[in-house]
């Protein structure tokens, strides 16, 4: 049985955004994960098993964020050329999900650089995966907290993190804007430096506290003949 959404509105930085209530439902779920990144995929445990979806799109890492064991054999990698991981959470009001966000970070960008395709997952695909989901997309593609969750819901309209994990992503929000202020404080004083050093070269080169005149001079060259024997003298 799958889960209807009740939506509470969260408001980032004068911008809304949908945290739920889950109540019962008797929706369909989605045969398949959705398609979050060309490489990246987002969807629930059921997914995580099905061994011919993940072969259909080409899924070799599978990140699961559960507090139940994996969904498949992780001793079966040899045979699958799955390469599993578990990042253990229960989807709660007190549960620390940032403390894994660079640790699924890496494991993400490990299957993009390498290029496989990723699924993450968690038990409905709704909450604690898609929580890490747009952390990820807020990471990797400097997005907004408003902008990572409205595409990742565009592609996975289930979605609904619940408010302690959208508490954790303006965390998030406001750790990688702080970054990034850093990084464009060093490189302006980087910029500023090499400014600075190269007026002082320039100086260097001319100073126009110096008569130009004086400072330029002409190689001439005198050429004299020297006799090798004094001149005789007829009577």
């Amino acid at each position: 049985m799958m889960r209807a959404m009740v939506d509470m509105r969260v408001e980032v930085d004068g911008r809304l955004c949908c945290s739920s209530v889950q109540t019962a439902s008797t929706a369909e779920p989605d045969p398949k994960p959705s398609p979050i990144l060309p490489f990246l995929y987002l969807g629930d445990e059921r997914h995580a098993a099905d061994n011919d979806c993940l072969r259909q799109l080409g899924i070799t890492y599978v990140l699961n964020i559960t507090a139940e064991p994996l969904a498949a054999d992780p001793y079966a990698e040899p045979r699958t050329g799955l390469r599993y991981k578990q990042l253990v959470a229960v989807d709660s009001y007190h549960q620390n999900l940032k403390q894994y966000f660079e640790e699924a970070f890496d494991f993400i960008d490990e299957a993009r650089r390498t290029g496989r395709h990723v699924l993450v997952h968690c038990h409905a695909g709704i909450s604690r995966s898609a929580t890490i989901t747009i952390a990820y997309l807020m990471r990797h593609l400097w997005m907004s907290l408003v902008d990572a969750y409205n595409l990742v819901k565009s592609k996975r309209p289930v979605i609904s993190p619940n408010l302690n994990f959208m508490g954790q992503l303006l965390e998030l929000e406001q750790k990688l804007r702080r970054t990034a202020q850093d990084n464009n404080c060093r490189q302006s004083s980087v910029t500023t430096a090499d400014s600075a050093s190269d007026l002082t070269a320039d100086q260097e080169i001319y100073d126009p506290s110096v008569d130009s005149s004086s400072a330029r001079t002409t190689a001439t060259t005198t050429t004299t003949t020297t006799p090798s024997t004094a001149p005789i003298l007829s009577l």
